[in-house]
């Protein structure tokens, strides 16, 4: 029996389905390591040249009822924290769910940005956000998003220098639910990054809010863009201060399976 399980290969992007039989799967590698400073837990072999968010990929969970009661709770918490009228921008707003449901509800004015969007809603921009980008918002939503992104410190200082100091939201799933659920499927090559509590917070000097939800398995931060600690992030990000972590000690009944 092994005791050391450092990396795995797996299909790349499980939501955006093959087309045919005589189409050809990419498979990519996992191996995860932990910052010692940050706690943040990444895949270190990801290759962001073989992934492809278009109009093909299906992240879509709304068909669920259970998630779609979800999406109402998140707006219910956007409510208790938001002023009426707030306009948002929901970045990877994916098939346009979440943003109609506020639509809908008229409490706030809300657009969105996703490449892989393919409907008809006016409000949803179908690309992906560029440096150039100067936008006005009251507040950024950034739900299930984080995860899937390479060296996410970046992309928050991105953010920030396309929005300013405005607040935003977070919504990501929360590792230790992972862990202690045993859920080895969840580690799975869109995922990036992979996040606590304690980890997602140290993007930020202070944060407004945090908290989980659905069942504990997710988790979101309210902060301000203006908060990042960016320079230290950087500086410990690419120290040498990492961990490789062996899938046997996250999920010790793998053991069993394999």
């Amino acid at each position: 029996m092994k005791n050391n399980f450092n990396s795995l290969v797996v299909p790349i992007m499980p939501n955006r389905p093959l087309k045919s039989l005589s189409d050809n799967e990419i498979f990519g590698k996992i191996s995860l390591r932990k910052n010692l400073v940050n706690g943040l837990i990444e895949n270190e072999s990801f290759n962001s040249n073989i992934v492809s968010y278009d109009t093909d990929y299906h992240g879509n969970q709304s068909l669920s009822l259970t998630f779609k009661n979800h999406m109402s709770d998140v707006l219910k918490i956007l409510k208790q924290n938001c002023p009426e009228g707030s306009k948002f921008v929901e970045i990877g707003c994916g098939k346009g769910d979440f943003l109609e449901l506020i639509q809908k509800d008229k409490t706030f004015k809300i657009y969105g940005y996703d490449k892989s969007y393919n409907g008809n809603n006016k409000a949803i921009q179908k690309r992906f956000l560029i440096p150039s980008d100067k936008i006005d918002a009251d507040l950024v939503i950034l739900r299930h998003v984080i995860e899937h992104i390479q060296k996410p410190h970046e992309f928050l200082k991105f953010l920030y220098d396309i929005f300013g100091a405005v607040d935003i939201f977070i919504e990501a799933p929360e590792v230790n639910w992972i862990i202690s659920n045993n859920a080895f499927f969840n580690i799975t090559y869109e995922y990036v990054n992979y996040f606590s509590q304690k980890s997602l917070a140290e993007f930020f000097l202070t944060f407004k809010k945090q908290g989980l939800f659905f069942g504990k398995q997710y988790q979101y931060i309210f902060a301000n863009l203006k908060e990042l600690k960016y320079s230290e992030y950087s500086v410990n990000y690419n120290s040498n201060k990492w961990l490789k972590i062996n899938f046997y000690d996250l999920f010790p009944n793998l053991i069993n399976v394999f």
